[in-house]
């Protein structure tokens, strides 16, 4: 977790406190090459927090009511059939929903910026943001918190150096960046 605060600075502090003069073109490749091996060591950090989380600390995490040891309802390929049917579905609306992008932004003047960074995250966690609201209903506060702290820490340390190094593999330039997110 310290990494996430540590990754922005990095990068201001070596294009700022060096002061040396770079071009351009300099500084983004300098700006990449940091990006990912902060990346890296991102992913690396939420692998040792899920080991953490799953293996070696278990029981700081389960919970205490003993609720969680209920027995399955439905078996294994009935629960692969719906993951796959589900997955489909999914899949079918992210490819509508990416789709009509472009209409949206030439008849309502929305910025595709926007979009891609404001509203498609909400539309993608809804479900998240309705267990936790869930959650709180049914005064389960702690497991909502859990909910939402989770989706940042994925975000965070997996999601994005993630996409940095896959766009590193396929040969595009993603760095962690951001300035003003544009």
């Amino acid at each position: 977790m310290p990494a996430m605060g540590f990754e922005p600075g990095t990068l201001r502090v070596f294009e700022e406190g060096f002061k040396q003069q770079f071009e351009k073109e300099d500084l983004q490749s300098t700006v990449l090459e940091i990006s990912r091996v902060v990346s890296i060591f991102l992913l690396l950090s939420y692998i040792c927090f899920l080991v953490f989380q799953m293996y070696t600390h278990l029981s700081i995490f389960e919970s205490e009511s003993g609720e969680d040891a209920d027995e399955p309802t439905i078996n294994v390929p009935t629960s692969l059939t719906l993951l796959l049917v589900s997955t489909l579905l999914v899949s079918l609306n992210s490819e509508y929903l990416v789709g009509s992008i472009e209409g949206v932004v030439s008849s309502y003047s929305v910025s595709s910026s926007f979009i891609g960074v404001i509203l498609l995250p909400i539309v993608g966690n809804a479900c998240e943001h309705a267990s936790a609201i869930r959650m709180c209903i049914i005064d389960k506060p702690e497991i909502a918190i859990g909910i939402a702290v989770g989706s940042c820490t994925q975000i965070a340390l997996f999601v994005v150096p993630f996409a940095v190094i896959v766009g590193w593999c396929m040969g595009v330039s993603m760095d962690l960046d951001f300035g003003m997110l544009g």
